[in-house]
């Protein structure tokens, strides 16, 4: 090959394919710089200008149907609708990346498996739309933020859907009951093992929809309402987990086995609805301002602390508000308000004595007969009251009263050592 064979393949900007590269490592192999350099691409090899004024969506859809791991260089790129289709295929940004929303529909629909979004902000402006659509399992959003779309920020359907940190906010514009910055699942079909990791979105009128989804973790972060709903309730389908987030809005669980731990409420509203049951709304989230509504259902361990009481004490509150049974744990002393101790025969309350034995203190046997006190070695039990005193009274007819001043066994209160019979 002479040299100016060599300079003429330069000038066709193919000099590339003549350099050669070896990467660092054991059993590197020999390959081109070439083809080193189309294991990716930028979506400015196709053209994109990123300086937020020149239209790039033509570049952009260029470099997303080559199937290959996409790169967006730090910038503002103005984009129409995009579409997506390969499995697996990567999106990252190289730095600050803005993708801006210039006309009507949603700004990224994805329909591939396994597809990857990493470090991008999609802005949605004045727009109609939603700004991310994705309906292929295991999508993964690491870092991103969506925002400025009157639709969903982010609408995904699939099974198996991870949202892990923000590089800002989702967000809606719409701020109606029906608005949310996120919508996870559908109707019909049972989507599992969601994870919602660190999401931030900026207020209390947008928040989280979960529709038919199963199992499903919300970690971290701050939101606004949060509806876990039952569209059809195929198998399979629970109000999994909610754990150490701030949540704005009102939280409506309409699938039963709901777990929330660690969580911090406001003022809002917390309802159970009717047929669902099992769920778990322990003392460890700060409820103290929020109504909890629990429409009959059973089995489910919701406690609510709501602060102290006198004497001092930390009082929980069990069931919906409406219910509004509480215990008051002071020093010692445990207090049980508005509600009784239910136990069934042959349950009593038991008292340990000084060496760690315990004896039944008050039962009520198979036979529905009561006893107080436990007959055991030389202990004596003392029966003390005001100055009423304390009667005996059979079948309802009082026929003994012990009083301050001596014994009466007569129904008249006479003081006399009684008939024969007494």
């Amino acid at each position: 090959t002479t040299l100016a064979a060599v300079l003429a393949r330069l000038d066709d900007n193919d000099g590339s394919s003549l350099v050669g590269h070896i990467a660092t490592g054991t059993g590197a192999t020999a390959r081109t710089v070439q083809a080193k350099l189309r294991d990716t691409v930028s979506v400015k090899d196709f053209g994109a200008v990123g300086d937020g004024v020149a239209n790039d969506t033509t570049a952009i859809q260029a470099a997303i149907n080559t199937g290959k791991p996409v790169m967006f260089p730090a910038g503002a790129y103005a984009s129409g609708p995009l579409t997506q289709s390969t499995n697996f295929q990567r999106f990252y940004a190289d730095g600050q990346v803005n993708i801006t929303k210039n006309a009507n529909g949603a700004l990224f629909t994805s329909t591939g498996d396994y597809v990857e979004l990493d470090g991008l902000q999609f802005i949605g402006t004045s727009f109609t739309g939603d700004n991310i659509v994705m309906s292929g399992t295991n999508p993964r959003l690491i870092n991103c933020s969506s925002y400025g779309t009157p639709g969903r920020a982010l609408k995904a359907t699939g099974g198996h859907v991870q949202v892990l940190g923000t590089c800002g906010s989702y967000t809606t514009t719409d701020g109606t009951a029906s608005g949310y910055d996120i919508e996870i699942g559908v109707s019909g079909t049972a989507t599992l093992y969601h994870q919602l990791v660190g999401v931030y979105t900026s207020q209390a009128t947008g928040g989280i929809l979960l529709i038919d989804t199963g199992s499903h973790v919300i970690s971290g972060g701050q939101f606004g309402k949060l509806a876990i709903q039952s569209g059809t309730s195929p198998s399979g389908v629970n109000g999994g987990m909610t754990a150490n987030a701030r949540i704005l809005g009102n939280v409506t669980v309409g699938l039963a086995n709901s777990v929330f731990t660690g969580n911090q409420f406001s003022n809002q509203t917390i309802t159970f609805a009717a047929g669902t049951s099992q769920h778990s709304l322990d003392s460890s989230n700060l409820l103290s301002a929020a109504t909890i509504v629990n429409s009959g259902n059973a089995n489910s361990p919701i406690i609510k602390s709501i602060g102290t009481g006198s004497p001092s004490g930390i009082i929980l509150q069990y069931g919906s508000d409406a219910f509004n049974s509480t215990i008051r744990y002071g020093d010692n002393e445990i207090y049980l308000t508005d509600s009784s101790l239910f136990l069934p025969n042959n349950a009593g309350v038991k008292f340990a004595d000084s060496g760690g034995t315990y004896y039944t203190g008050v039962t009520l046997s198979s036979g529905d007969d009561w006893f107080i006190g436990a007959d055991v070695g030389a202990n004596f039990m003392n029966v003390t009251s005001g100055s009423g005193g304390i009667y005996l009274a059979p079948s309802g007819t009082s026929i003994v009263q012990c009083y301050s001043g001596g014994f009466r066994p007569q129904a008249d209160g006479a003081s006399n050592l009684g008939t024969a019979g007494q």
